[in-house]
């Protein structure tokens, strides 16, 4: 034998309702032969004949408990009678009153009950939580930022030192017969730097916004002077060999390849500034964050 109304999930102990439904009621030991269990149409009768009985207990058990209140009222016709005889023209309004805050007790009483039982909402600084803001993130980044500052303001800002004296000091240089030396080493020295500073930018890639500040928006190409020196270099091997020497400063004075050089110097210290400038706003801007996370 089975006990009918079996909770769900119990396999062959659950009754049906029709075609693969199963139906929950409260346990109450009614043991229902297994042919009517497997029988989705008799399952489905008895199911309704259940329901049946307890809405009639139902019915009874409300009636039951009302028979003191009925017998009490009855001889003065029923509660609305009483109710009226008792207050007059403020049966209705009193009623409403009555009503009304028995409906406010209970959906407060509810409202409270459901506020304590839920849980309460995060905070919306941790809602707002991004993982770049974590506290490993923002130190790594602050550490690409530190590494392309200090190419920047080291090597990068020698080098366009030692570009600038030597245009300031070019004519003197051009007479001592070392201008072209100079030229040579500089750019052997300008590739080593520049290679440097480029392989130091791509290793920090991965923070776009970091490499965006050296990669984008650029007006300059940072080693614009290194194939400048290299072709004034050549430039003036071939006015040696064209040229007096004395004639040769007066020559430059308008040559593509001496202006080329001069501006690529100029620029260089323009575009270091900038740049300079630019990862100085960027740290601030990181210093800033909220930090969320580890």
């Amino acid at each position: 034998m089975a006990w009918f109304g079996a909770p769900m999930g119990r396999g062959p102990d659950s009754a049906c309702w029709g075609r693969g439904r199963r139906i929950s009621y409260l346990d109450w030991g009614i043991k229902v032969p297994p042919e009517i269990l497997d029988n989705p149409l008799l399952g489905g009768l008895v199911a309704i004949a259940v329901g049946a009985i307890v809405g009639a207990l139902v019915t009874f058990s409300v009636r039951l408990c009302w028979a003191p209140f009925h017998f009490r009222l009855e001889p003065l016709g029923g509660l609305r009678a009483a109710a009226r005889t008792k207050l007059g023209d403020q049966m209705w309004p009193t009623l409403m009153m009555i009503s009304g805050l028995t409906a406010f007790v209970i959906f407060f009483g509810a409202g409270f009950l459901l506020w304590l039982t839920t849980g309460q909402p995060k905070p919306a600084t941790a809602a707002l939580c991004k993982a770049a803001n974590t506290a490993y993130n923002v130190s790594r980044k602050l550490e690409a930022i530190d590494a392309i500052y200090d190419q920047l303001s080291g090597p990068m800002s020698d080098l366009q030192n030692r570009g600038g004296l030597l245009t300031n000091s070019f004519n003197a240089k051009l007479n001592q017969g070392t201008v072209i030396s100079e030229l040579d080493d500089y750019a052997k020295k300008a590739k080593d730097v520049f290679n440097t500073f480029f392989r130091t930018v791509e290793a920090h890639n991965y923070f776009r916004d970091v490499y965006d500040i050296i990669i984008r928006n650029n007006n300059y190409a940072y080693q614009a002077s290194e194939s400048d020196a290299a072709r004034l270099v050549n430039e003036l091997q071939k006015l040696h060999n064209t040229l007096p020497r004395d004639q040769i400063p007066a020559y430059l004075q308008s040559n593509t390849y001496m202006k080329q050089w001069e501006s690529s110097i100029l620029q260089l210290s323009t575009w270091i500034v900038q740049k300079q400038n630019m990862l100085r706003a960027k740290r601030t801007e990181i210093e800033a964050l909220d930090i969320c996370g580890n």
